[in-house]
């Protein structure tokens, strides 16, 4: 039996903000070193640019009525159920949708005799 589990996400928008300037310094630095001709500085740069370009994948929206399953490598670790832009760690980053709402029943024919035979 699987129990759900709360995971709390950290804010998305922080992290965004984060790495947007983690980013820009990155930017700022290897345009410094081509300039400086400092190859070991341009290098450290682009590799910290491409880094954090990649944390860019852990950021998801949780909308109202709805919940991100979080899982590392296909094992379920938890939950987020609060509305809003969450970040989770790249191991995590494979969230998915799933709903609250309730399935409606389905319906199925059933045929019905009548005088001119079977309606269905």
């Amino acid at each position: 039996m699987i129990r759900e589990v709360e995971y709390k996400a950290t804010p998305g928008l922080m992290v965004i903000l984060v790495l947007v300037v983690g980013e820009l310094l990155a930017l700022g630095a290897l345009v410094r070193g081509a300039q400086q001709d400092r190859p070991g500085q341009a290098v450290l740069a682009l590799v910290l640019f491409t880094l954090l370009t990649v944390f860019f994948k852990g950021i998801f929206v949780v909308n109202p009525n709805e919940a991100k399953v979080i899982t590392l490598f296909g094992r379920y670790i938890g939950s987020e159920k609060r509305a809003g832009l969450w970040f989770a760690t790249l191991l995590f980053a494979d969230a998915r949708s799933h709903w609250f709402r309730r399935s409606r029943p389905r319906m199925r024919a059933i045929s019905i005799a009548s005088s001119k035979g079977f309606v269905r």
